[in-house]
């Protein structure tokens, strides 16, 4: 797609590296797109997110949470011991992404609105869902606005760009 940008930034970029303040507001509802799942989800009232894991998040090779909790609905891990084993050995909280399972199927929370958009638009940034056409299957499938996000990450490129000071 013409006119996109993706910086690949190390993978070992901490996600207390994020500076929000560059970012400008926008409504979840410009970001976001119902994301399809095996039953319908009905929109209601927004819930509490679940707590962040307590350790200093560094973004890595796994994939974006949102993809194992769809994976984890649509039965894919298996149930009970055999998914709990499964996603530790491949690297996963079990915990969280139970959380997560949780919070999409009981409280109607959509997928794409489980974590802040901060912490997406530096997984992208840093190649986590993948590169350019890659990026935008994988955030489509779990209902972002493939768009919207592009064109937030071009804004924190343009902004950083400017604020940074010339030498």
């Amino acid at each position: 797609m013409g006119g996109m940008l993706f910086i690949n930034r190390s993978t070992e970029t901490t996600l207390k590296e994020i500076d929000s303040p560059k970012l400008t507001p926008v409504p979840i509802e410009q970001v976001v797109k119902p994301t399809l799942l095996p039953e319908p989800i009905i929109p209601v009232k927004p819930s509490v997110l679940p707590e962040e894991p307590k350790e200093e998040l560094i973004v890595s090779s796994l994939k974006p949470v949102e993809e194992i909790v769809l994976e984890v609905i649509r039965g894919n891990w298996g149930n009970g011991l055999e998914r709990k084993e499964a996603l530790e050995k491949e690297g996963y909280d079990y915990a969280y992404v139970q959380k997560l399972v949780t919070k999409v199927k009981d409280e109607n929370v959509l997928v794409n609105q489980l974590r802040p958009i901060e912490e997406i638009l530096m997984e992208v940034i840093n190649g986590k869902w993948g590169e350019a056409e890659e990026a935008e299957i994988r955030l489509t499938k779990v209902g972002f606005d493939y768009q919207v996000i592009q064109s937030l990450i071009d804004e924190m490129v343009v902004t950083s760009t400017v604020d940074t000071p010339q030498k």
